[in-house]
């Protein structure tokens, strides 16, 4: 049994009024399709573990997350990251938590767009 992170964040995101005012319904896990106009969402899961014990699975997972906000500008990726970062800081639920790991600013040359990419640290509950 996995947990489904990419429902989870593309549910989350969605849900949140600061990302979605910017990138709508551009959140997509891996690689965004070919022509998709800025800004957008992808992620991917770096490393992920289920917890076990002596009596079986705990139904406790946890994943490293890979979160990339692509933007026109440096100033749009910026916005859209803080926006990113901000839909893990209002997490206050019994049974899914995080932590930022990471957070980096980048420029892509091949596509002219600027990025702010993150690592996460995400617990979930599915029970």
């Amino acid at each position: 049994m996995a947990i489904e992170w990419a429902e989870i964040l593309t549910a989350r995101f969605a849900a949140d009024t600061g990302v979605s005012s910017i990138v709508a319904d551009r959140i997509y896990p891996l690689i965004a399709p070919q022509g998709v106009t800025a800004p957008w969402i992808v992620f991917q899961v770096v490393d992920e573990q289920l917890v076990y014990s002596l009596s079986g699975y705990s139904n406790l997972g946890w994943a490293r997350i890979q979160i990339d906000c692509y933007a026109g500008t440096y100033k749009a990726a910026r916005d859209l990251g803080d926006a990113v970062a901000a839909v893990f800081r209002s997490i206050v639920e019994i049974g899914f938590t995080s932590s930022q790991l990471q957070r980096r600013e980048l420029y892509e040359d091949a596509t002219k767009l600027h990025r702010v990419s993150f690592d996460f640290q995400l617990w979930s509950n599915e029970s």
